[in-house]
């Protein structure tokens, strides 16, 4: 799966005062317990640093990740929801920042999803044939079967 870049970003600028903020204020393959992983969401790119590479741009992608386990107090309460994070994945392809962009409607989902992505691994953005560091939005799904 691959993600659609929006615009370019120098690098990760948020610091503590500027955290995403749930969508209803103005934002600055199924796994474990029936939890689908959807496909990646758009996102926007560039290099961590210098002037930009030239070729051919490709998106970040997933990799082989586990769904977040299903908490169960959320499952006792029936919650259900699409957490949307906003990741920043290096060259590496790790995820060095994960927010919250959009809450599912639950705190305690929210949190599952959140765990979950900072433990995953994704194929990084590239121009050309380098790899670059870019942002994605990852939506997380929790539903019962």
């Amino acid at each position: 799966m691959s993600l659609t870049p929006i615009a370019p970003v120098a690098a990760p600028s948020l610091d503590s005062t500027q955290m995403l903020l749930p969508a209803t204020s103005s934002p600055s393959g199924k796994g474990k317990a029936g939890v689908p992983i959807p496909a990646p969401a758009a996102a926007s790119s560039a290099g961590e640093s210098g002037p930009a590479v030239p070729g051919p741009y490709s998106p970040a992608g997933y990799q082989d990740n586990p769904s977040p386990e299903y908490p169960a107090l959320a499952r006792r309460l029936r919650q259900q929801g699409t957490s949307i994070l906003r990741v920043w994945v290096s060259a590496l392809g790790l995820p060095e920042q994960v927010k919250l962009k959009e809450t599912s409607g639950s705190r305690i989902l929210d949190q599952a999803a959140l765990e979950a992505v900072r433990q995953w691994r994704f194929a990084p953005a590239r121009r050309g044939a380098n790899p670059v560091s870019s942002w994605v939005e990852v939506p997380v799904t929790f539903r019962f079967k």
